[in-house]
């Protein structure tokens, strides 16, 4: 499937957090996609987002494991965001931008703006190299 937007992925069980996401992004002319089954994974494996918003407070299973399998799939070198309430059990070297919440809403936007500006990728070209963030 070729998308002519640039699409997003959430993964969240927060209704409230997709909700709020997904009315500010859909604004900007964002294509979202959300869930948290792992089947998500797996077809944004064969159709990779632009960029992917993980919240690591999942209630139906452990965040930092939903990490690891992002990390350990062909979404590993897509432009990341994780949202938290507590710091995450693991290393964030990989991470693009991680963000306590709540968070400032504009702050956000412009991450999400130049992730995935930053992330546009011409065939053959490679995911320029990142730092991990905090905003």
């Amino acid at each position: 499937m070729i998308f002519m937007q640039e699409v997003i992925l959430i993964i969240s069980d927060n209704i409230a957090l997709i909700d709020a996401i997904e009315a500010i992004l859909t604004d900007e002319g964002y294509l979202i996609f959300n869930g948290v089954q792992e089947n998500i994974i797996l077809y944004f494996e064969e159709n990779l987002p632009q960029l992917v918003l993980l919240d690591i407070d999942l209630k139906c299973e452990d965040g930092n494991v939903v990490y690891k399998r992002i990390k350990d799939s062909n979404l590993s070198n897509i432009p990341l965001i994780v949202f938290y309430n507590k710091l995450p059990c693991f290393t964030i070297s990989k991470t693009d931008l991680i963000i306590e919440k709540p968070f400032d809403l504009m702050k956000f936007l412009i991450a999400v703006n130049d992730l995935v500006n930053s992330s546009y990728l011409s065939p053959g070209n490679d995911m320029p190299e990142r730092r991990a963030g905090l905003i």
